[in-house]
């Protein structure tokens, strides 16, 4: 102790040049203050050994020392009973910017993993966090030496960064940094600003040096502290959004949750995943933050190419990498700056998607997140695979609902025990309807169908044990179908009391058919019951759907069949026929040519029975169809045209199949006429058919005969033309004299089928109307011209163009009509 007070006293009396040395003085006494524990009789000592100047010395001494060791030890203190660095740091700030007498203090602390300073505190106005490389400005200069500086003039020194004060509006007069050192690692440096004219001085500079050895300790365990605490925080909170996603089916709201965590998780702005589709080869969104779905090529831009290549592509700065797209930043407004793409693979460890994180808010995006994306990736993968699994199996589901709905039998299915499982609405009717089957599975407990079905469809009871038996197929067919009994026992179990009542049920006829359900073990587990509604409405509806359109077959039941017996009325009627027949034919043999016409009018009576058609016969290679007959409508013209052009269409897709497998072409000219013709049975007492005959039918068959000689696919009559209600596109063919009959007819051609395989076609049409008016005129010479502009690309002026000639060498008489007269049927 006695050293100490010689010490003490020496540093007293010697006067020292310069504040400097005071100031490493007090710095060093306070270091022997708190090593030896000065006490109040040590102070005595000292005073009786000093003058009475040398005690106010000492005095001043005492009280400048005390200030130091007043703020070490708050500052020791604050960084020991202190963990947290959001806590620690605004204390301390306040503490060491009161001290220096500065306005303000920060504190930058170093980020290893993006070799960046950043302030988590900033005193005063300034509210946001700072980031810089740690390269930049005062700070980072201070930082790179490791060495403390002093500028009391920062904006004549070219190392300073005005960046901040633009931001803040505020104006820094002088700097004062010192680094942050533990165990002589850097850690991070301390920086006042603005302390009173003059500014700085080394005084300071020490004082600030002493104040951040003291803190460094603090800030080392703080900042390990917070690492830990983030990390187990985010592991915790990882473990918590995994478990809630895989918790979640529905594959797009798990989607919409996944982007929402990464994009908290991550402190981003917003987040992507995008999923593969393997059919098109495209990488697509329907829960892109920010923007509607999204679809682009799976090997184009950022997000492709981490898919592609199977990369995790971090970018700091977008619009310096060449596969950004800035399309949709112009298109929006947005910014992007960051981008941190992250593969999603499957448990095969075949890529399924992407997921982009755009913009982080604080910085860059750090390999800490990239290892946290990989983690979460891996647990979102296992939940879409899921989800996906459980959308295919709903699908399945709802598809295999859809289709047990929709059939036109009745469908029960039951357990190995014989519980009824499933019934679709068919069944529901065959059984007495919703009411009635609720009562059924009201019971189902106490008494299952199959013991139901003992008592009151004992022959059915029969074919169930039958088939659990022998696991197989079982039909039988024609059975009475009354399940009358069966419903008043069910709703005298339900209701004792025996008030509730039903009306009676239809007794009707059922085929049976019985399937096993075999499970994955092949053992029996179910039967399927398949039930056929088989009342004398339906064999009739089936007998009839055969030859006519389920609709007319629907009317005519309705009507009692009185629609057949014979009648005068408007209808339009369709003739096609096969170009060449006879010489395809000959070429390919019979057995060819069989199954070309099977495949030929079976597409072709489709597309008459779509559009609410009857086929009337098939004449050779020939169709005949009539549309208003027997049950007329106010859509029968336009119903023909519209099938006339689709069965264009259908044969197209036909004879692509056709020239794939080196069979030839099929080419079909098409006629249609609307008029008055007498429909009906017709025929002898052993062999009756349903037809309509009539001048219209042979006018039809006339048009699609002249398809030949004009070169057109499909010529409809004034009359057709007249009734059809939608626009299609037309174009006059001629006025024609059929043979036999003095009124001539005008003949149009439909050409939709034409403009769909060449639009550029519409050209010719111009060409040829100029045509056919100058040849309506007599002008023969003005009418090739026009005719020959389409440079035999159209048949029809060909033909016109012919005719012209033969005018100009044989000139028609004066009292030439422009009718041309036909010679053949």
């Amino acid at each position: 102790m006695n050293t100490m007070m010689e010490t003490i006293t020496k540093m007293t009396v010697i006067k020292k040049g310069s504040e400097m040395g005071l100031l490493e003085d007090d710095l060093y006494i306070v270091n022997r203050i708190l090593h030896h524990r000065l006490q109040r009789d040590d102070i005595k000592d000292i005073l009786s050994q000093l003058s009475d100047q040398d005690q106010s010395a000492f005095a001043e001494k005492v009280g400048r020392v005390l200030n130091r060791t007043s703020a070490l030890l708050e500052v020791s203190r604050k960084v020991t009973e202190e963990l947290s660095l959001d806590k620690m740091l605004p204390k301390m700030v306040e503490i060491i910017s009161e001290f220096i007498e500065a306005e303000r203090a920060t504190v930058f602390l170093h980020d290893q993993a993006t070799n960046e300073l950043f302030s988590r505190v900033a005193q005063g106005d300034l509210n946001f966090e700072i980031r810089l490389a740690d390269q930049q400005g005062l700070v980072g200069a201070c930082f790179q030496s490791g060495q403390s500086l002093i500028v009391n003039q920062p904006y004549n020194d070219p190392r300073f960064d005005s960046e901040t004060d633009q931001k803040s509006g505020y104006t820094t007069r002088n700097v004062l940094c010192t680094p942050i050192k533990h165990n002589e690692r850097l850690i991070g440096v301390l920086q006042v600003l603005n302390r009173q004219e003059p500014g700085f001085d080394n005084s300071d500079q020490l004082t600030l040096e002493a104040l951040a050895q003291h803190a460094a300790i603090g800030f080392e365990n703080a900042r390990l502290y917070d690492q830990i605490s983030r990390a187990r925080n985010k592991e915790q909170r990882l473990f918590d959004v995994t478990t809630a996603i895989s918790q979640e089916l529905q594959l797009k709201p798990l989607l919409m949750k996944i982007m929402e965590v990464v994009t908290s998780f991550l402190i981003a702005d917003r987040s992507t995943l995008f999923l593969y589709d393997p059919q098109n080869k495209e990488l697509w969104s329907q829960v892109a933050q920010g923007s509607d779905e999204i679809r682009f090529p799976a090997h184009l831009g950022i997000a492709g190419s981490a898919f592609s290549q199977s990369l995790v592509i971090n970018i700091p700065e977008a619009y310096e990498d060449h596969r950004f797209n800035p399309a949709f930043d112009k298109q929006t407004g947005y910014r992007t700056k960051t981008i941190l793409c992250m593969p999603i693979y499957a448990k095969s460890n075949e890529p399924i998607g992407i997921i982009q994180v755009i913009n982080k808010l604080e910085g860059i995006f750090t390999h800490e997140d990239e290892r946290s994306l990989k983690a979460f990736a891996a647990q979102a993968s296992i939940a879409i695979e899921n989800a996906q699994l459980f959308e295919e199996v709903m699908s399945v589901k709802r598809y295999n609902e859809a289709v047990l709905e929709s059939m036109s039998n009745g469908v029960m299915t039951l357990d190995a025990q014989g519980n009824l499982v499933t019934l679709n609405r068919v069944a529901r009717l065959l059984l007495g309807g919703d009411h009635l089957v609720k009562h059924l599975q009201q019971q189902a407990k106490k008494r299952n169908f199959l013991d139901l079905c003992h008592r009151h469809l004992p022959w059915l009871a029969q074919i169930i044990e039958r088939v659990q038996i022998e696991n197989k197929v079982v039909t039988s067919i024609d059975h009475p179908f009354d399940t009358n009994e069966l419903m008043n026992e069910l709703l005298l179990l339900n209701d004792s009391t025996g008030t509730q009542d039903h009306s009676p049920l239809e007794k009707r006829s059922v085929n049976v058919t019985a399937v096993p359900l075999i499970d994955t073990e092949q053992n029996n587990s179910g039967t399927i019951l398949l039930l056929e509604d088989m009342s004398k409405e339906k064999r009739l509806k089936s007998t009839m759907s055969r030859y006519l359109p389920s609709e007319i077959a629907d009317q005519l039941l309705q009507d009692g069949g009185e629609a057949l017996g014979g009648s005068l009325q408007e209808a339009t009627i369709l003739f096609s026929d096969i170009r060449s027949f006879t010489s395809i034919s000959e070429a390919i043999g019979a057995q060819e040519t069989v199954r070309m016409l099977n495949d030929y009018f079976g597409v072709m009576v489709d597309v008459i029975s779509e559009h609410h058609g009857i086929l009337d016969k098939f004449i050779g290679d020939a169709i005949m169809a009539v549309f208003g007959a027997p049950l007329p409508s106010t859509n029968d013209a336009e119903n023909a045209v519209q099938a006339a052009v689709e069965m264009l269409r259908v044969l197209d897709r036909l004879n692509q199949s056709r020239v794939r497998q080196g069979e030839p072409r099929i080419s079909i000219g098409i006629g249609l006429n609307t008029g008055e013709v007498l429909s009906g049975n017709i025929g002898s007492s052993k062999r009756m058919d349903y037809t309509v005959i009539g001048d219209a039918v042979n006018l039809a068959a006339r048009l699609e005969s002249a398809t030949k000689g004009f070169g057109t696919e499909l010529l409809i009559s004034q009359f057709t033309a007249q009734n059809i209600k939608r626009h299609h596109p037309l174009r006059e063919v001629d006025l024609i004299r059929v043979k036999g009959k003095t009124k001539p007819v005008r003949v149009y051609e439909v050409i939709t089928h034409k403009l769909e395989q060449n639009p550029r076609f519409i050209d010719y049409i111009f060409n040829y109307e100029e045509g056919l008016l100058r040849y309506r005129r007599g002008d023969w010479q003005g009418a090739i011209e026009r005719f020959r502009q389409n440079d035999q690309q159209d048949r029809l002026s060909e033909l016109y163009a012919t005719r012209c000639q033969h005018f100009m060498l044989t000139a028609p008489p004066p009292n030439w009509d422009g009718v041309w007269t036909m010679q053949e049927k």
